[in-house]
């Protein structure tokens, strides 16, 4: 739990303020997002499929952190994903071994796009299809929501 806030800290705290701070915020979304990907690039197991995941994964956070100006919400969002896959299952956290308290989770090396080999289940064809689905969700909620503030607003005058 203290690595994932760690890096939240470096990526979506210092990373992204300092980008936000010259009015940059979509260079703050992206830089601190491939940032993110790249602290994982050395982990055990890393290919193309865990670099979209993490890449999609990092994107909604930082649209997230963007749009509450909560670091503490996507910190605690990243460290339950991280004690959930690792503590609970017993799958391996971004190619990094844990020790696994309820289940654990054998990598099946003929089946690396469904469970994610050894960079574990985030390096899984469907981890990967939930972050995009989670990246579309909170792009579309948070467009709409701006849209509907802004048509709101035009109807008060």
């Amino acid at each position: 739990m203290v690595q994932s806030m760690f890096e939240e800290l470096l990526c979506r705290c210092y990373v992204m303020d300092r980008l936000l701070e010259a009015n940059l915020s979509k260079t703050a979304i992206w830089i601190n997002s491939l940032l993110f990907m790249m602290l994982h690039m050395a982990n055990a197991g890393f290919n193309w499929l865990p670099a979209c995941g993490l890449l999609f994964f990092a994107l909604a956070m930082s649209i997230i952190r963007l749009k509450t100006q909560s670091l503490w919400f996507v910190g605690a969002f990243h460290a339950a994903w991280n004690f959930a896959e690792g503590v609970i299952f017993g799958s391996s956290v971004s190619g990094e071994e844990t020790v696994a308290i309820i289940f654990h989770s054998v990598p099946l090396p003929a089946k690396p796009l469904i469970n994610g080999g050894e960079f574990g289940i985030e390096g899984s064809l469907i981890s990967v299809l939930l972050d995009g689905l989670l990246l579309l969700l909170v792009s579309l909620y948070f467009l709409y929501k701006t849209k509907y503030k802004n048509k709101r607003h035009l109807t008060d005058i």
